[in-house]
């Protein structure tokens, strides 16, 4: 005698669970990454800003001046980014003459930043460690305010601060950042022993890759 033929047939899955391949799992993981640190997303900047003296004894000695930057980012729109930066400033020594004697500086910086959300508008943090060439110029202007400082020195800057960047389209961007500079090796300024460190406040325009 055969069994009663069965109302409903009970469903059988065709599919067998397959893990993924090893090279899939291997992309997964460099897509994650890519999160933290993209050094395909570059960008290049360039602008300027203000600049002056933390020390109340220096900044009474010289006007606030002019600095100017030019920056690559590695990582830009990432989590961690590198920054390869040519930072330079320039401060006139106060004084009755139009052509007063001028300090500059000339360098280079790197720093590891730090975005806290990345997307179209981007704020971050910075830190990093760098050189600056320093120079006096037109001496002969003001001999007693030039005896203050010696012709030229080189010291160790390391820079920290923090910025906002906002993208425009796919390529373009505007960047603005606050940064302190420490100056280490100090033998330029010859009024005391503190280092001469500086402020700035700056705005760049540039492209993103």
């Amino acid at each position: 005698q055969q069994p009663p033929p069965q109302r409903y047939q009970t469903y059988q899955p065709t599919y067998e669970y397959r893990e993924a391949p090893r090279h899939t799992r291997r992309r997964h993981r460099h897509e994650r990454w890519r999160d933290v640190f993209s050094p395909s997303d570059v960008s290049i900047v360039v602008g300027g800003g203000g600049v002056d003296f933390m020390s109340e004894d220096l900044s009474s000695l010289v006007h606030p001046g002019p600095m100017w930057n030019a920056r690559v980012t590695v990582g830009a729109r990432s989590w961690l980014a590198l920054e390869a930066a040519y930072v330079g400033t320039m401060n006139k020594l106060i004084g009755p003459n139009a052509s007063e004697p001028h300090v500059m500086s000339n360098g280079f910086e790197s720093d590891l930043r730090i975005n806290f959300w990345p997307g179209r508008v981007e704020p971050y943090a910075f830190g990093g460690v760098g050189y600056a060439h320093w120079n006096l110029h037109n001496r002969d202007r003001d001999p007693v305010a030039a005896a203050l400082f010696r012709d030229s020195d080189d010291q160790l800057v390391v820079p920290a601060g923090a910025g906002l960047s906002g993208y425009f389209g796919n390529h373009f961007l505007l960047d603005t950042r606050f940064t302190y500079r420490a100056l280490f090796n100090q033998n330029f300024v010859l009024i005391n022993e503190r280092r001469n460190d500086q402020w700035t406040v700056q705005a760049n325009l540039g492209v993103a890759f």
